[in-house]
């Protein structure tokens, strides 16, 4: 006893000691047994106080525990892990739940179970922190996330940074299973109305709600032409209105004639536009955009400070970015985008970082070994910097950089994507020769994992992800090649690839499922251009030419979702 009052004496309040009475046990008046074997000492004025589920069960009539100093938990989602750290967690809100990626779903179910108020925003405070930037791990526990935020209204404005997140990345949310079954004709049509909704393109959007509707034609086709009121047509370029197939069917009530007002719209002189309806031509309020800055070592001097470069989607034009001027005066040799908004760049052996918001630079702190020749790629919260030689990944939370396994196959210039919970390296270069080495990094046992090589090596590798699925292909294509390039698929329960189908698209794009992808650089660019399900002749890329215009020291590009520049 004399232990517990000499401690009070160093905390701020006596309560902060109940952690104290649990520890050693101290006047405790129930046994919580869990998993059927475990057991925990705790006391009931503390278990009620922080469960509302204990203090229906102590309070409540029909409760044989009520009157027992045993209690049993039979539910699946309470495993004895779980409990003992939320029942240290009862006793000090000051700890951090032992919070971890791995168990924070699992924590949060238990919580759910046991209606603890407390826990369940501590672990949504962790979700957002940590979680819920990666689109990986939004795709994936997106609705389980919402039940909840539905569940609990007021966790702190939960549901409202999930729907922002959504409408951020709202093609790929809506090419998921779950979302095209679970999502209601109201939900799309209030998402619709959000201006933080950000797609390659307009007609992305349309096409998302055209798959919403074929998902299931007999129920959803009523609700089409509320839906298409909200598709801003005046966004989606004249050519890709008039495709008779899209035009013409009929489990889209509506659409024909959707398509043929903004045909007409598109011939109106500009100053009758606004007439038709504001909301009409109005821009999204953020889209994804390409940032291109210049990598040749001899042209880049302080004259080109100013000239990054970004691709404007509407006018299909390269324009300058004054405001965001490149952080030094070496070219950038590789980039990565942290939490979709967030740019990283190598310049040399320095690393810096991008904040859009308020278009600063920060350098980043120097790498253990700095390496001119690293790629890099964000995964599962760190900053992966992979060179021939060297690998190092970068921890946000505690500014420092940790060594990790170097390749099992010494390369430069791989191409790094993260898939299916894994970070790739594929291709580079070995002895000055393209290679075809794929591996696999395994943070769990720090080591690089062989994957089958790719069919055949990519000079300048470019891997990305599309459908659910990784593509390779060969990186600075351009509008200049002779024939369009070769791309194979990896699928990954089988560890094979497969060559893709090209037959639809034009020199300096590549053909991933429906969607058609613009090569720049060592960069895919959505634009939003989509193939029919009966389309035969190629998908009409000619208006996008400019994206290729650029001089060819803009070699470097990054992908990011950004406000719309002025």
């Amino acid at each position: 006893m004399s232990e517990t009052v000499a401690g009070r004496g160093t905390d701020p309040h006596p309560l902060f000691n109940l952690r104290i009475l649990l520890e050693q046990e101290l006047f405790t008046d129930v046994t919580v047994i869990v998993d059927g074997h475990r057991k925990f000492q705790a006391h009931k004025a503390i278990l009620v106080v922080f469960s509302d589920f204990f203090r229906t069960m102590f309070d409540g009539p029909g409760w044989q525990e009520a009157a027992s100093d045993v209690v049993y938990l039979h539910d699946d989602s309470v495993s004895s892990d779980v409990t003992g750290r939320l029942l240290q967690y009862a006793y000090d809100p000051t700890s951090d739940l032992g919070l971890t990626r791995e168990n924070v779903l699992e924590t949060l179910a238990a919580a759910d179970h046991l209606q603890a108020p407390a826990a369940l925003k501590k672990c949504c405070d962790f979700v957002k922190s940590t979680i819920m930037e990666e689109v990986a791990a939004l795709k994936k526990y997106f609705w389980k996330l919402t039940a909840y935020a539905e569940k609990y209204p007021d966790l702190s404005g939960f549901q409202d940074d999930l729907l922002h997140l959504f409408a951020q990345n709202f093609c790929c949310m809506m090419e998921l299973k779950d979302s095209v079954e679970l999502v209601s004709a109201d939900w799309l049509g209030a998402m619709l109305e959000r201006d933080d909704l950000s797609a390659p393109s307009e007609f992305a959007v349309l096409e998302a709600v055209l798959r919403w509707v074929r998902h299931l034609p007999g129920e959803r086709g009523k609700y089409t032409p509320s839906l298409l009121s909200n598709v801003r047509f005046g966004l989606i370029p004249r050519d890709m209105l008039t495709s008779p197939t899209l035009a013409n069917d009929t489990c889209f009530p509506g659409l024909k004639e959707a398509c043929h007002t903004a045909v007409q719209y598109h011939y109106l002189p500009q100053e009758f536009r606004p007439s038709v309806s504001l909301e009409y031509d109005r821009p999204r309020g953020a889209s994804k955009v390409l940032l291109a800055f210049n990598t040749d070592h001899s042209s880049f001097c302080y004259s080109d400070m100013g000239n990054t470069q970004y691709f404007d989607v509407d006018t299909r034009q390269w324009a300058t970015l004054k405001q965001v001027k490149p952080p030094s005066v070496h070219p950038v040799g590789s980039s990565a985008v942290w939490d979709g908004r967030l740019m990283v760049v190598r310049c040399g052996n320095e690393i810096f970082s991008l904040d859009l918001g308020n278009e600063s630079w920060e350098k980043l702190p120097d790498m253990i070994r700095p390496n001119p020749d690293a790629q890099l790629c964000v995964h599962d919260g760190f900053l992966y910097a992979i060179g021939a030689d060297t690998s190092e990944r970068y921890d946000r939370s505690t500014g420092h950089w940790q060594w990790i396994a170097p390749l099992s196959e010494a390369r430069s210039g791989v191409a790094l994507v993260s898939y299916m919970g894994c970070l790739y390296a594929v291709g580079g270069t070995k002895d000055m020769e393209p290679s075809s080495a794929v591996e696999a990094f395994d943070p769990e046992r720090n080591r690089w994992d062989i994957k089958s090589s790719t069919t055949k090596s990519h000079p300048k590798t470019i891997a990305f992800v599309a459908n659910g699925n990784m593509y390779v292909t060969s990186g600075d294509c351009g509008s200049g090649s002779v024939a369009v390039v070769e791309v194979y698929s990896y699928g990954n329960s089988f560890g094979t690839w497969s060559k893709v189908d090209q037959s639809l698209v034009s020199p300096g794009a590549v053909q991933a499922g429906s969607k058609v992808l613009f090569v720049v650089g060592r960069r895919v660019f959505d634009g939003g251009v989509r193939l029919l399900p009966d389309q035969v002749f190629p998908a009409d890329t000619y208006g996008w030419r400019e994206i290729w215009e650029k001089p060819d020291v803009w070699h470097e590009v990054v992908l990011l979702t950004v406000e719309r520049f002025e």
